[in-house]
């Protein structure tokens, strides 16, 4: 690529970059941890910070639950993109989404602190770019999985209008 190829001495700025990076990203990530400890710890407002992490730990346990029974969900109703039980699959389907318009304000607040930690942890690594695919995956564990979500919304209904499954579908429906 001629971008590659052009502006070589550019290279030198590597250095600066890597030192002023790691330097940043450590304060970050000293200042978040701090602000948050210091919020336990300061009189007026630990009652509050604790409140709320005690709020957290029960709303994860209902994440949890969430989470087990979606699993049991899918793995009862789905095969890939293709509906076992269509009928309770869309009644499955449905709930997840009423679901979501009421919890989605809660996703995106979480969302933003996810998105500003990775920042945090990110501003030190010059040869990533922040938003690049793969950047927030950390082996099976992917911090931001909004951008997989709305792929996967892409691909479900593209399925459906495969030329091949339209095609099949026809051929099915000509034989009746």
């Amino acid at each position: 690529l001629h971008r590659y190829r052009f502006a070589l001495d550019q290279v030198a700025l590597v250095y600066g970059g890597m030192f002023w990076g790691v330097l940043f990203s450590s304060v970050a990530i000293g200042v978040l941890t701090g602000g948050f400890v210091f919020l336990i710890l300061w009189e007026s407002t630990s009652g509050v910070v604790l409140n709320l992490i005690g709020n957290l730990l029960g709303l994860s346990v209902i994440l949890v639950a969430k989470i087990i029974m979606s699993q049991i969900m899918r793995f009862t109703f789905f095969a890939a993109f293709y509906r076992r039980m269509p009928f309770a699959g869309n009644i499955f389907t449905i709930i997840v989404e009423v679901y979501s318009i009421a919890i989605s304000v809660w996703f995106m607040l979480v969302r933003t602190i996810k998105i500003t930690v990775l920042a945090a942890l990110y501003l030190g690594r010059i040869d990533t770019p922040l938003f690049a695919s793969g950047v927030g995956i950390f082996g099976p564990l992917e911090i931001d999985n909004w951008p997989t979500v709305t792929r996967k919304e892409i691909l479900i209904h593209e399925a459906h209008r495969h030329p091949y499954i339209e095609t099949l579908g026809y051929l099915y429906m000509m034989q009746l």
